[in-house]
């Protein structure tokens, strides 16, 4: 069974290794220990094994996505629409109106997801990623959460 719930300081190493095997620059323990700490984090778990995770920095009524990172081992399987949607209602609970993310340009699954949950493209940033091949846009997107 699928479950959802903030992250804490223990599940910050296989946080880790999920991130790591997600982005080319990818954040350490510490660095996820610290995000814990201090945004809103929820983990998706299936048993006591976290199979993804996504991070929200909130300031006021709006909130920026940070990250989301599934195991490459269960991408495909719709994961990151049951973990949006749990971060929609605990940005919500939290008392977030607006949430803001950037997402690279190439990547297509995560722009379909976003669009797919109401996601509303706002802007682009030119060469906000650096990736080993060259820098890559980015696509800003906007979701009322009201």
């Amino acid at each position: 069974m699928i479950k959802t719930r903030a992250l804490t300081a223990a599940d910050a190493p296989a946080a880790s290794a999920i991130h790591q095997s997600s982005f080319e620059t990818a954040w350490t323990a510490a660095q996820l220990h610290d995000h814990i700490e201090r945004d809103l984090c929820i983990g998706l778990f299936e048993d006591s094994s976290l199979i993804g995770f996504a991070v929200l920095s909130v300031a006021a009524d709006q909130a920026d996505i940070i990250t989301i990172a599934i195991s490459p081992a269960r991408r495909g399987e719709k994961l990151g629409a049951h973990i949006l949607s749990a971060l929609h209602q605990a940005a919500k609970d939290a008392g977030v109106r607006v949430i803001f993310l950037e997402v690279a340009i190439d990547n297509t699954a995560a722009t379909a997801l976003y669009k797919s949950l109401g996601y509303s493209a706002i802007g682009t940033r030119p060469a906000y990623y650096k990736r080993a091949h060259g820098r890559v846009a980015a696509r800003t997107y906007r979701k009322d959460l009201s």
